[in-house]
């Protein structure tokens, strides 16, 4: 999928980054493992201060530049607990992919991560059957 908003030169890269965001992907999808499970005090804009889970990763495939904590919104939340269980705690260790997409804010088309979970290879089929 393609998408109109620019990865290398967005207006969005002059702002402080300490989480990941949708540029530092580069526009490509990224395997990610989680290496920890937090609830975090954010400061938003305007100052008004939010408790939101945040994930420490590692990229294990993938062109992300920085490696940077991941602020989850309910949608991704509800997505890695699709495929890991209920339980963060035991998220620690597990992969899954992240992407570009858009959403849709006060009906405005913007830029977001969304996360997906990894393909499982296929055994590889016995070639002399």
């Amino acid at each position: 999928m393609s998408h109109p908003f620019d990865h290398q030169d967005d207006f969005e890269r002059l702002f402080d980054q300490n989480f990941l965001r949708w540029f530092h992907l580069n526009g490509k999808p990224a395997l990610m493992e989680i290496v920890k499970v937090t609830r975090e005090e954010l400061t938003l804009r305007g100052g008004v201060k939010k408790k939101s889970p945040v994930i420490s990763v590692k990229q294990i495939q993938g062109a992300i530049e920085s490696v940077k904590p991941f602020v989850m919104n309910r949608t991704n939340m509800e997505e890695l607990a699709r495929f890991l269980g209920r339980k963060p705690s035991d998220w620690v260790g597990k992969q899954f992919v992240v992407f570009q997409d858009e959403t849709k804010l006060k009906g405005v088309a913007v830029p977001c991560i969304r996360i997906r979970e990894p393909q499982r290879q296929q055994p590889a089929k016995d070639a002399a059957k």
